[in-house]
C-alpha cells in the first residue's frame, strides 16, 4: 500500500481537526452488514451517513470499515476504510474551497 495513502492515529486526528470547522456529520444514514468473527477477533461493517457543511451544502458518503480487535475483543488495533470515491473527491473539494476561503 502507498504510504501517502496510510494515516497514524496523529496524522488522522490532525487532518481531522483542520476539516471539522468546515463539515460536521449530521446524520446516520445506516449501519448495515455488521460481521464480526469473535474466534479472529476481526470485525466489518458498511455505514451511510450525511456531513453539513459551513455553506449549507450536504454530502452524503458510503464507507466500508474492515477492524481488528486485541486479545480481549475490546480495542480497536487496526482500522481499514474504504469510501465512495465519487462522494470523497466531491467532500474533499468543499473543504479545499473552505480552506482556501478561511
Amino acid at each position: 500500500m502507498p504510504t501517502d495513502l496510510a494515516f497514524t492515529n496523529e496524522q488522522y486526528e490532525a487532518q481531522f481537526a483542520k476539516e471539522l470547522p468546515a463539515a460536521r456529520p449530521t446524520r446516520v444514514e445506516s449501519i448495515q452488514n455488521v460481521v464480526v468473527d469473535v474466534i479472529k477477533k476481526t470485525a466489518a461493517a458498511t455505514s451511510i451517513y450525511t456531513s453539513e457543511f459551513t455553506s449549507g451544502a450536504e454530502e452524503t458518503m458510503q464507507f466500508a470499515c474492515f477492524l481488528e480487535l486485541d486479545d480481549e475483543g475490546k480495542k480497536i488495533t487496526k482500522m481499514l476504510e474504504f469510501v465512495d470515491t465519487m462522494t470523497a473527491a466531491r467532500y474533499q473539494g468543499l473543504i479545499e474551497k473552505w480552506l482556501k476561503g478561511k
